[in-house]
């Protein structure tokens, strides 16, 4: 599981880290598509600056004027002015701070912003993607109680597999092992 985590996340969240030879400073979204994690009053988030239209939806959500630094409305005018670049992604960062996530991703996505809210393990359930492909089923436990855990993901229509049931308890199929040893 954790070289399939790693597998995954890796090329997206580890930066310039991946390019071992390149010349220092590229900046940690050098790879990455322009994302950046955003700390939020009361969470993270992830906006995606590498499209000209995300990057000026996020300034416009945070009242970032680009009028006296209009080429920074583009890719190339960015890469130009790393200083200046550099200083809008603080303005965006400080401004974050003060914000629910929430509300700001709302205003992100309605602008037209590349968004993903960062969401806690605990929070995967109740998120919306997670709800619509029934990520997560509910099964009671004999001893445990109600216990919430995901589906197998991989789900294909010709060979549905049966949602897994709660663990036996201490000794529940003994009677049926000793059965199938005789």
């Amino acid at each position: 599981m954790f070289e399939v985590a790693a597998w995954f996340v890796y090329l997206d969240a580890a930066g310039s880290a991946t390019l071992v030879d390149a010349p220092r400073g590229l900046g940690d979204d050098a790879t990455t598509g322009k994302r950046m994690t955003v700390r939020f009053a009361d969470g993270w988030g992830m906006l995606s600056l590498g499209h000209d239209d995300s990057f000026r939806a996020v300034c416009q959500v945070f009242g970032i004027d680009l009028a006296d630094r209009p080429h920074l409305a583009t890719m190339a005018g960015r890469a130009d002015d790393p200083g200046a670049y550099d200083a809008v992604l603080t303005e965006i960062r400080h401004k974050a701070a003060g914000l629910p996530r929430s509300a700001a991703a709302t205003r992100l996505l309605s602008a037209g912003a590349m968004f993903a809210e960062v969401l806690q393990p605990a929070d995967i359930p109740a998120n919306e993607q997670a709800i619509a492909r029934r990520l997560f089923i509910e099964s009671r436990h004999p001893v445990a109680g109600r216990v919430v855990e995901p589906r197998l993901p991989a789900v294909f229509s010709a060979t549905p597999v049966a949602d897994p049931g709660p663990s036996p308890t201490v000794g529940q199929h003994s009677d049926q092992v000793r059965a199938e040893l005789r």
